[in-house]
């Protein structure tokens, strides 16, 4: 059977994106820089195994109190190499961009 014949691969997925977070968590308690590396390097070994991408979230404080969360990693790079697809309406029939589909 494969992982995609299992309705139970999406609800496990999400468990393990969670329990990376957690372990993201402990990582940032650890006291000295190497095990707080070791541990991320653990999570992005699993992370790789289940096709779920890192995101680095990092918290910017404003001056009226709030603060704002920008994400980044491997998940702003995965969209960038995804293919582009273009709505062509009213398209002459040259097959001169690659990028589109005819």
């Amino acid at each position: 059977m494969s992982d995609d014949d299992n309705p139970e691969v999406p609800e496990i997925t999400s468990v393990v994106e969670a329990l990376l977070n957690l372990v993201g968590q402990v990582a940032e308690l650890q006291l000295d820089d190497d095990s707080r590396e070791t541990i991320y390097d653990m999570c992005d070994i699993v992370a790789t195994h289940h096709g779920i991408p890192r995101f680095d979230a990092v918290m910017e404080p404003q001056e009226d109190g709030t603060v704002i969360t920008r994400y980044y990693g491997s998940a702003d790079e995965a969209a960038r190499s995804k293919p582009q697809l273009k709505l062509v309406v009213d398209n002459p029939e040259t097959d001169d961009d690659d990028t589109t589909i005819h």
